[in-house]
């Protein structure tokens, strides 16, 4: 199996997206619960309101954005998967 080509860039502090890999479905700007995304032709802009909840990164079905945890804030071990 091809290991899968993933290029993330941070958009803010913390959230890092993948234009490749975005079909501009724009869940993740409709389930902000801060509205902190928007579409900007075929990136996303993430304002300065993001607290890093984690909703843009569950709802999007292309795993194109990840949350960046500041390090002492990672996840629990029970969490992860």
């Amino acid at each position: 199996m091809c290991p899968v080509k993933m290029v993330f860039e941070n958009i803010n502090k913390n959230l890092e997206f993948d234009v490749e890999r975005c079909k501009q479905c724009q869940l993740c700007v409709m389930f902000c619960p801060v509205k902190a995304l928007t579409l900007d032709g075929l990136n996303i802009k993430c304002n300065d309101k993001c607290i890093g909840c984690g909703t843009c990164e569950r709802y999007c079905p292309d795993l194109a954005i990840r949350v960046i945890k500041p390090p002492g804030q990672e996840q629990p071990e029970k969490d992860k998967v």
